[in-house]
């Protein structure tokens, strides 16, 4: 151009992914005996993003000047596309040197993926223990970490069964576990007085977490109680007096009312997708008492439908009936690994009790013929009097409590001594963090938190309509998880989803903190919550909340009454209602 100014790029071909930066550096030269001054430019393509530094450059005679020129590609770019992009020096009289530079859109590499991260290899097992009536009996729970060479393993445990045997662990409910090295966690219940021969499961849970991932391990301990025998006459020095036989014998004491329930699966079947299955629930009274049961089955992706008949019976003591069970499986199910869905069957009696028989649904994978012959056959249509379609056995029961009758049970409205709290017994034996909000209570807290971020416990509480246990134990997970993060707000407790919370300094901290502001919530959210209930609703063990319970009283926050073996709290300003238990 006569201009005696040169522009270079270096390099002048660049290959990049989409949504990338491509780098080049600019080199302007000035042949002349005078210095120059310009501007530099360039011409970009639709989507793309670029600047230049420095953008006016003065170039000294018989010298050079050096800029950068920064080009990012759209995110969406084609692969393999390129681009040419010319780049100019000019100043007021027009464009005095000139180049081009090439960028190639490479084709992204596929995914990898993730690592899979290998569970605990946890062993726990407990053995069968018996006690008199009145007694406490200790069992001991053994963990062993069976990993070697694994970094320690931290455990959390939990117990869950008829509150009025007080439940517990009496020295820790953590354990730090080495790899090799068996540890023993005491457990210890205390049989009610007027307990009957019997036997009550225990469900204990371990939760250890793995590089952010929980895995729950589940263990029933089975305790056997021996009643009292009948008190003895005392006997007299002188002969005993002939009695003579009364006409009518005395009618004996019945038996405390001691209400159980167990649900069973057998004669699983295979499951074909567009096809129905019917399988075999067995419902068994193993308690003292008559009931009447109410049965229903979900599943946790809606395109699966289940069917219970009869839904509705009355059991007699030790009585059982088999019930049917038909499972629709969506025509675009798939088999294998990805034809599989999460399925419960409730039975709730009139008072209260639950059981849960939790399902896991599959679809074996089929092989090419098997699948060229499946689709000869269309799929039975809804109400079609065809006899459905099954074979094999491919329904699996998960590894929950529902088949050996001592699972999660939830007595929501008897007297006190029956009354059974959920503290958090996993139906499964792993939760695995996608699967968090796959409960549809659990997203339907987490729904409520994202539209009223700062909501506090007791109004998440009376929206929901849960006890403290429950809500309690569904927040704890969407907090380990990383979906839900709390704020303590004097005495209330705010939850805000991740990354949404104010700082935690926006806060006055004002009264109690920690695990005693939850023990102050749980009781005004509850008032005449019992100490042992308290215990279990809050995970920790009864010697801690104790010893916050007694800091509260001399605070003049809480109010305690005796009655009998129980400690009952109620806020300090409110009444108690003497000889019955708040309501649930």
């Amino acid at each position: 151009m006569g201009s005696g100014l040169t522009l270079a790029a270096s390099p002048t071909e660049q290959v990049v992914l989409p949504g990338a930066h491509a780098i080049f550096a600019l080199n302007v030269s000035n042949s002349l005996l005078l210095a120059r001054s310009v501007t530099l430019s360039y011409n970009l393509s639709a989507g793309w993003v670029g600047s230049v530094t420095p953008q006016n450059l003065t170039i000294p005679a018989g010298g050079s000047a050096n800029a950068t020129l920064d080009l990012q590609a759209p995110a969406d770019a084609p692969a393999n596309a390129t681009y040419s992009f010319p780049v100019t020096a000019s100043d007021a009289t027009g464009t005095l040197a000139s180049t081009t530079v090439n960028v190639t859109i490479q084709a992204p590499p596929p995914p990898t993926p993730p690592t899979p991260v290998a569970p605990p290899n946890l062993r726990i097992q407990i053995g069968h223990d018996t006690g008199d009536a009145g007694s406490t009996v200790e069992g001991q729970l053994s963990l062993v970490n069976g990993d070697p060479g694994s970094p320690p393993l931290d455990v959390d445990l939990a117990i869950g069964g008829l509150a009025s045997w007080h439940p517990s662990f009496p020295v820790s409910s953590f354990a730090r576990l080495y790899a090799g090295s068996p540890q023993t966690v005491p457990v210890a219940v205390t049989i009610p007085a007027e307990a009957q021969n019997g036997t009550q499961a225990f469900a204990i849970t371990a939760t250890a977490t793995v590089q952010g991932r929980s895995y729950q391990f589940v263990v029933v301990w089975n305790v056997t109680a021996v009643a009292a025998p009948p008190a003895a006459q005392p006997s007299s020095s002188g002969p005993t007096p002939v009695t003579p036989a009364p006409t009518t014998e005395a009618p004996s004491s019945p038996a405390a009312p001691q209400p159980n329930l167990a649900l069973s699966l057998s004669d699983a079947q295979d499951l074909t997708p567009g096809y129905s299955s019917q399988e075999t629930v067995l419902v068994q009274n193993t308690g003292n008492v008559r009931l009447h049961v109410h049965l229903a089955g979900s599943a946790a992706d809606g395109s699966w439908r289940t069917t219970l008949v009869p839904n509705e019976m009355d059991l007699d003591a030790g009585a059982s009936r088999a019930v049917v069970l038909t499972i629709d499986t969506p025509a675009s199910a798939a088999s294998g690994r990805d034809g599989a869905a999460k399925a419960t069957v409730t039975a709730t009696t009139d008072d209260g009790l639950q059981r849960y028989l939790p399902l896991d649904l599959r679809i074996p994978a089929t092989s090419p013929a098997s699948q060229a012959q499946a689709t000869v056959a269309p799929p039975t249509p809804p109400g079609a009097d065809a006899a459905p379609r099954v074979s094999g056995a491919a329904v699996a029961l998960a590894a929950g409590l529902g088949a050996v009758g001592a699972g999660a049970l939830v007595l929501a409205h008897r007297p006190w001594r029956e009354k059974l709290l959920w503290v958090g017994i996993g139906l499964y034996t792993r939760l695995a963090r996608p699967d968090v909000l796959g409960h549809e209570e659990r997203e339907r807290l987490y729904q409520i938190i994202e539209a009223q971020p700062g909501v506090h416990f007791h109004a998440l509480q009376r929206e929901l309509g849960w006890n403290t246990g429950t809500l309690t134990y569904h927040l704890r997970v969407l907090e380990k998880h990383g979906f839900v993060v709390d704020r303590r707000d004097g005495l209330y407790r705010r939850f805000y989803l991740q990354g949404t919370a104010p700082r935690k300094e926006v806060f006055e901290t004002a009264g109690p903190q920690g695990l005693r502001a939850d023990v102050l919530e749980a009781v005004k959210g509850r008032q005449g919550l019992s100490q042992t209930d308290l215990a279990l609703a809050l995970g920790a063990n009864k010697q801690t909340v104790n010893y916050h319970v007694k800091a509260l009283e001399r605070q003049g926050l809480i109010r305690l009454e005796k009655r009998g073996r129980e400690t009952f709290l109620y806020p300090a300003d409110a009444s108690a209602s003497p000889g019955r238990e708040a309501h649930a």
